[in-house]
């Protein structure tokens, strides 16, 4: 009998001590349809032991897309709060695609230190019905170099005042940054040049990085995002003397990025062109003494390589892309 009794108070103590311990999305409730480039409220029921984030974003199940999040914070206890989730305007049209999910964790925890979520299924986005905020191009350089600064334009559209950030950062691994900017733009539809400089330790790699535009509220983060455009396949390669002294020695490449033919021409004679693979390694070395040259590349891999051509004004270092 004393042991029977033993093990009923240990199973009303673990069960107490579960639930004082308790972290739960309890429930939620979420518009449907949704629409492309509207902010959306969704209502989250939770339990909480201690200070915890509930994170919110609309997903499609075809792919697992996202196309919006938001983060609160809330304290200990049990409660409801309202959360404003902008739906990518990006976001294509379907019946029964997506799903709004909120999970509880940790202040600062991502999806993987989750203590608990709940979806909602079968929710249907539709298109926009008036103005939105929103991203239509992104026009950014495929090559980059250490220390430059390139020209990102962006076109967009926006009820009010708002934030573009342009960022160049690793795709994937680490999401290392290697460069930010941001820019207040006015409403309306407009293209405006954003001015990135690329931080001068990034590593060399081809195609390993990306270079995204965000449209978001003045002042806000990439997580209270309205918006996103993302170029991916970008490539960093070490910094050269191409610009001024490349139009000074008149030397001109083309196409560029190439495939199979380059056409190299120069203002006088080119005496020599060597190409260079990235990592420093000379891959070719040619004599020329002509004005043109038609520089085979069936020989190389793809990947980005940088052009020595030395005529009498002197030497033009070229990035050059092989596709």
């Amino acid at each position: 009998m004393k042991k029977l009794l033993l093990s009923f108070a240990t199973a009303c103590l673990l069960f107490a001590f579960g639930n004082v311990n308790a972290q739960e999305i309890t429930n939620i409730t979420a518009p449907d349809p949704v629409e492309a480039g509207k902010t959306e409220v969704v209502t989250v029921d939770y339990v909480a032991t201690a200070q915890s984030d509930i994170v919110i974003n609309i997903q499609s199940t075809a792919d697992w897309s996202n196309y919006g999040s938001a983060r609160v914070t809330v304290e200990a206890g049990t409660g409801s709060v309202n959360i404003n989730l902008t739906v990518g305007a990006s976001t294509p049209p379907a019946t029964d695609v997506y799903k709004i999910g909120a999970y509880i964790a940790p202040v600062g925890g991502a999806y993987p230190e989750r203590l608990h979520e709940l979806n909602l299924y079968n929710i249907d986005v539709i298109a926009p019905t008036g103005p939105i905020d929103q991203l239509i191009s992104l026009t950014a350089p495929e090559v980059i170099s250490q220390g430059e600064t390139v020209t990102v334009a962006v076109e967009y559209e926006a009820t009010e005042q708002r934030d573009i950030t342009v960022i160049v950062q690793e795709n994937g691994g680490s999401w290392t940054k290697y460069g930010e900017s941001t820019l207040t733009v006015e409403s309306g539809t407009a293209t405006v040049n954003v001015n990135l400089t690329v931080s001068a330790d990034i590593p060399i790699a081809t195609d390993a990085y990306k270079i995204s535009a965000t449209l978001v509220p003045v002042g806000m983060e990439w997580e209270d995002r309205l918006d996103e455009l993302i170029q991916y396949n970008v490539s960093a390669t070490i910094a050269t003397t191409i610009g001024t002294e490349q139009v000074a020695a008149g030397v001109s490449v083309f196409p560029n990025p190439a495939s199979d033919i380059v056409k190299i021409t120069g203002e006088t004679t080119i005496k020599n062109v060597s190409m260079y693979a990235i990592s420093g390694e000379l891959m070719s070395n040619v004599k020329v003494n002509a004005r043109e040259y038609q520089f085979d590349l069936t020989p190389f891999s793809k990947g980005l390589y940088i052009l020595n051509v030395t005529n009498e004004k002197g030497t033009s270092s070229i990035k050059l892309v092989i596709k």
